[in-house]
């Protein structure tokens, strides 16, 4: 307001549609009662997070047993708290309140990235074939040597953090360990 120092002083008001914003230095921030914010934001992301999932799942048996991640121990109310995950198996083990969650938040439910300035508009990987229309590789390698391998190719989703394939590769070696009786 003075013209004479820097603006250091942000002030934005909304009111009904009408946004009204002020830029003042510190001195006449202060001489008109707009002093510094000592205390946290009235929100964080996680409470907002938090308050989006209550609204989604509010009177569901969610609240009566609640969601489990067998990894790593941690409840789905606990995410609601903190609003971060354990480990890579709690989205799998809270997909169905989390899927609509991020959807809402992401626009989205697959997890596109961040694209650097200078790949921009270059042409992207294909996308993987949706799940029903991969045709289940036949192996003639000892079932061992097939474990082993499903295991590596686990470890390499989890380090590369695609969990949904990496939760597909866990189902596999389940239901080989079933079929071999161990």
């Amino acid at each position: 307001i003075c013209s004479e120092r820097e603006a250091r002083v942000h002030y934005t008001e909304m009111k009904d549609d009408e946004v009204r914003t002020l830029r003042l230095c510190e001195q006449c921030a202060e001489a008109r009662g707009f002093t510094k914010m000592e205390k946290k934001p009235e929100f964080s992301l996680p409470d907002l997070l938090a308050g989006m999932a209550e609204d989604k799942f509010a009177g569901t048996e969610a609240e009566a047993a609640p969601l489990t991640c067998e990894r790593c121990g941690l409840t789905y109310p606990e995410f609601k708290k903190t609003g971060r995950l354990g480990c890579g198996e709690c989205y799998e083990a809270f997909a169905a309140p989390l899927l609509p969650l991020l959807k809402r938040i992401h626009g989205s439910e697959n997890h596109v990235g961040k694209v650097p300035r200078r790949l921009r508009g270059q042409e992207r990987m294909p996308p993987r074939e949706p799940r029903e229309q991969q045709k289940p590789q036949k192996s003639l390698k000892a079932p061992e040597d097939r474990l082993e391998d499903l295991r590596r190719q686990l470890d390499r989703c989890v380090d590369a953090e695609d969990f949904e394939q990496a939760a597909s590769i866990r189902d596999r070696i389940r239901r080989l360990e079933e079929s071999r009786g161990t």
